[in-house]
């Protein structure tokens, strides 16, 4: 063997070897393709095995599906501004403002729940992968609590766009003529639906930027970014996929919602004619309490898989 040719042989192991630091050294490894059926199957049984999660996911939140109608929409219309007169009327009762009090004290707890729970729930999915058993209840609420300022601050991170949205928005609304306030409407709503549609394909990683590495609300969105810009393909697929499982989870439940109300209506009925409507308003009742808890338990379990889901998928790409 020649000296020029060990040289070269030399110089190209080096260079893999500088390759492989490189790969090792990255904070977001190169992965083989994600196996999305293993990760589905994997999501499914641990949250069928975690009934303790299912309360937790109750109050991980949710959404809601808003339709807009922009045909009918005519500010200067006298339904319209006799409709607003009474609401501005109403804020000066004393019952009104307290009533709105009330509400909002309840919708801000129940956001601090959901924030305090989502961290409870990332924490005792990790618990049941890694060990197979999961914290008491205590220990999974005390550590939700334990994040709940820095998932505050990532949340009003999130929101901080949208409040510029709403903001140019109104001042666009108030200072153009009515005609072009539509128009207004409609990109203040698409603007809305792009940001949102975009975080959201990155936004659990970060929930587990923030639970699993004690990343600040500030680091672990950039890191989840990253994971997407990365593994922008995978990460599409991912949430592409939860979306659609999202909408078959929700048919599933409504049939499943439907079918559990059949029986109910028949022993209305049936209570209405043998025994009268004190008889039926106490079966409505209860038969309502009922429904509410298969909701609150097929809700629980469905947050569970979905967080799950989110987890498993976060772990592949970032090669943890």
């Amino acid at each position: 063997m020649t000296l020029k040719h060990r040289n070269n042989e030399a110089q190209n192991s080096k260079l893999k070897a500088q390759i492989k630091s490189k790969i090792e050294n990255s904070k977001f490894k190169i992965m083989k393709k994600i196996q999305f059926e293993e990760i589905i199957k994997s999501a499914w049984q641990l949250a069928i095995k975690s009934r303790l999660l299912w309360f937790f996911g109750i109050f991980t939140g949710g959404g809601m599906w808003v339709s807009f109608q922009t045909d009918n929409l005519d500010f200067n219309n006298l339904a319209f501004q006799e409709l607003m007169q009474k609401v501005f009327a109403s804020l000066k009762e004393p019952l009104f403002i307290g009533i709105l009090l009330f509400m909002i004290l309840l919708f801000v707890v129940a956001v601090l729940l959901s924030f305090v729970a989502r961290a409870a729930m990332l924490q005792g999915i990790d618990e049941k992968n890694k060990s197979g058993a999961i914290g008491t209840f205590k220990q999974l609420l005390n550590f939700g609590f334990s994040k709940l300022i820095k998932v505050i601050l990532m949340e009003l991170i999130y929101f901080v766009p949208s409040i510029i949205i709403m903001a140019l928005s109104a001042l666009l609304f108030f200072a153009l003529a009515a005609s072009a306030q539509k128009v207004i409407i409609l990109t203040a709503i698409l603007l809305f639906f792009f940001y949102f549609l975009v975080i959201s394909f990155f936004r659990g990683y970060s929930y587990c930027f923030l639970v699993y590495e004690n990343e600040g609300p500030w680091t672990a969105i950039r890191s989840g970014w990253n994971l997407l810009t990365k593994n922008i393909g995978e990460v599409i697929t991912a949430g592409v996929l939860k979306m659609a499982l999202v909408i078959a989870a929700g048919i599933v439940t409504i049939i499943v919602l439907a079918v559990a109300t059949l029986p109910l209506v028949l022993v209305c009925v049936l209570v209405l004619i043998f025994v009268g409507n004190m008889g039926l308003y106490i079966t409505i009742g209860i038969g309502l309490v009922v429904l509410l808890v298969v909701f609150m338990a097929i809700r629980g379990f469905l947050n569970t898989f979905f967080y799950s889901y989110t987890v498993f998928v976060y772990r592949r790409l970032a090669g943890k």
